[in-house]
């Protein structure tokens, strides 16, 4: 709703607001870092004019004279006591400006327990919660050479031979790796950044995996489903949890 498309075509954009701010029960926010309108479809562009008093632009970068702006040389990160919050405030009269993690607009966003090991990282388990899957990393080089173009007997063999030296299971999720997306200059910006499923057993897949493999150079493939003593299990829960107070 508060990408460009739908702002500006919204016909009371006041009302829109009120809507938005009511949400928030006077909680701000804040943004950080670099401003860009092409993170993702999903970016809230126009934040800043939907709920101009409940956001503020904490970058070094020039605002919108419109906007609440505070200098990140004014702020400062802190943890609150009472939620384990991280947020910032300012420094001189310790005003709260808004959370880190929830923010509207996270272009970079978090993730506590993001620890990568190239070219393997096990599975991360905190209690009975697992927090990151099993994953492998994937380069082109890790494939022999040959001729994978049609209907290739070759991808397949290739792809069982690598199946078979680093134990990937069947149904996995592939993306590119941070390093490739930098290399190529498309970090948060390539739409096919996000996580894509593939099937290993299926030839379809197998070409999506390879054409994905050779746009990047490098992979990321990770674990759909683990086999537990009940059986496999995979759930995944995106949420935006509105504070009641």
């Amino acid at each position: 709703m508060l990408h460009h498309c739908m702002f500006w075509s919204c016909p009371d954009k006041d009302a829109l607001g009120r809507a938005l701010e009511s949400t928030t029960f006077g909680r701000p926010n804040f943004h950080f870092g670099f401003f860009a309108a092409d993170f993702t479809a999903h970016t809230t562009v126009r934040l800043f004019d939907a709920m101009p008093h409940l956001s503020n632009f904490v970058a070094p970068q020039r605002a919108n004279p419109k906007w609440k702006k505070v200098s990140p040389a004014d702020a400062e990160v802190y943890v609150d006591e009472k939620t384990g919050d991280v947020c910032v405030r300012k420094i001189d009269n310790h005003e709260h400006l808004g959370s880190f993690a929830r923010a509207w607009l996270i272009p970079l966003g978090f993730h506590p327990f993001q620890f990568g090991m190239a070219p393997h990282t096990p599975r991360l388990r905190c209690g009975n919660v697992i927090v990151q899957r099993e994953i492998w990393t994937v380069s082109v080089d890790d494939l022999p050479a040959g001729n994978y173009s049609g209907v290739s007997t070759q991808l397949v063999a290739a792809i069982e031979k690598l199946r078979a030296q680093k134990n990937l299971p069947r149904f996995v999720y592939i993306r590119p790796t941070e390093q490739a997306l930098r290399r190529s200059g498309a970090e948060g910006r390539d739409k096919d950044t996000k996580p894509v499923f593939v099937d290993l057993e299926s030839y379809l897949f197998l070409e999506i995996f390879y054409r994905w493999l050779s746009k990047a150079g490098e992979l990321e493939v990770k674990h759909l489903f683990w086999k537990e003593v009940d059986g496999r299990h995979s759930f995944e829960l995106r949420t935006l949890i509105v504070p009641r107070s």
